[in-house]
């Protein structure tokens, strides 16, 4: 979607784009409703997808790359039209190759968010299984409120998973970042 819109000539491509900007400035719990519902009609709750699934779609993803994708030189793109490449060929061969370290950006805030996730998970989760250990924080804040070393037992281990990716991609992310700041 971001390559479309940000190298494509397209009739209503200005229209999309600035309904996913508009889209943007509402907060994501007025949508809470809806995507339940929607969840539950399609027969997607109480499972895995249900969680997954809903938060997959980022707008602020999508701007990010549209934004990145329009400071690639067209000469790339016209290039590779000008060698025989239709638009799937130019953005699987060219463009994502080049779009590693905003990758990296966007999948390090994108799990962030998904990881501490913990309002859609309450609801979207019924089976004790399938609770995420942001729920079952929650949850110990009631019995085990008195004993404060589980609570921050998990909270560790809730972290190290950030820690350990930020760590693993920290020379990407600090490429992406400093596209990001010019």
């Amino acid at each position: 979607m971001a390559f479309a819109l940000a190298k494509m000539k397209f009739k209503g491509r200005d229209f999309i784009n600035n309904a996913v900007l508009f889209q943007m400035f509402f907060p994501a719990i007025i949508l809470l409703i809806p995507t339940f519902l929607i969840v539950q009609n399609v027969g997607m709750y109480d499972s895995y997808l249900a969680m997954i699934l809903p938060k997959a779609l980022s707008l602020w993803a999508v701007f990010m790359y549209t934004n990145f994708f329009r400071a690639i030189p067209d000469t790339f793109i016209e290039s590779a039209r000008l060698d025989g490449a239709n638009n799937l060929q130019i953005l699987l061969k060219i463009v994502l190759p080049m779009s590693k370290s905003i990758t990296t950006v966007i999948f390090l805030f994108l799990f962030m968010e998904r990881w501490t996730e913990l309002l859609w998970d309450m609801i979207v989760v019924r089976s004790d299984h399938m609770l995420t250990l942001n729920v079952l924080l929650s949850q110990m804040f009631g019995p085990y409120g008195g004993y404060p070393g589980p609570l921050y037992a998990a909270s560790v281990i809730l972290t190290v998973p950030i820690i350990i990716l930020f760590l693993c991609f920290a020379k990407q992310f600090k490429e992406g970042m400093q596209f990001t700041l010019k």
